[in-house]
């Protein structure tokens, strides 16, 4: 039976770990497991021969992913082949396979950063328009209302601890703020 294993780095491990194997249910790329160690470590490609199994030829190709210069992880598969010499085609395909993981690496990274920057670009939005206000009353209420519109909510409040106490300053989507409210009483409890 042929094999395929596709390993990559668990940060929180510090050491690349498989994350898919063919087939399923399989030994995880028992038989490649060598050719991999030496292609995460060397962070190139590898062709090795390996044991024959009923009499067929069998060879380990691995290629390692890189991301940025970094070595991110490794895909290696078996093949049975009559010959070394008909392996071009199989590495060829499994370096291109390689290229696409790591264009899916790189697309959601840029996904990501597109976020966390929309995030940010909120967050000085919001900053802006707090500090525009002279007054903090007026600074409390514009945060609110800027919080409630960008997120959909309904209401926005904001409270300060007071002692052991919270204390209600601005509720957004509300002119005037009275302290005799039920439902601040009802915030500031929570």
């Amino acid at each position: 039976d042929l094999q395929a294993v596709l390993a990559l780095n668990d940060p929180r491990a510090q050491r690349y770990v498989p994350v898919a194997a063919w087939p399923e249910g399989g030994t995880e790329g028992e038989r490649l497991a060598d050719v991999l160690e030496q292609t995460l470590a060397e962070q190139e490609g590898m062709l090795v021969g390996l044991s024959p199994v009923d009499g067929s030829s069998r060879f380990g190709l691995a290629y390692p992913i890189r991301i940025d210069g970094r070595c991110v992880g490794a895909v290696a598969v078996e093949v049975a082949a009559a010959g070394e010499h008909l392996l071009r085609p199989a590495m060829e395909q499994l370096q291109w396979g390689a290229v696409w993981i790591e264009n899916h690496f790189r697309r959601r990274r840029n996904l990501e950063d597109g976020d966390a920057l929309d995030r940010l670009k909120a967050a000085v939005d919001i900053l802006a328009g707090v500090l525009v206000e002279k007054h903090f009353d007026g600074a409390a209420m514009a945060f609110v209302t800027s919080l409630a519109t960008r997120l959909a909510c309904d209401r926005v409040s904001l409270g300060l601890m007071k002692k052991k106490f919270a204390h209600v300053e601005a509720v957004s989507h509300s002119a005037v703020v009275g302290r005799k409210m039920n439902l601040l009483r009802a915030i500031g409890a929570a």
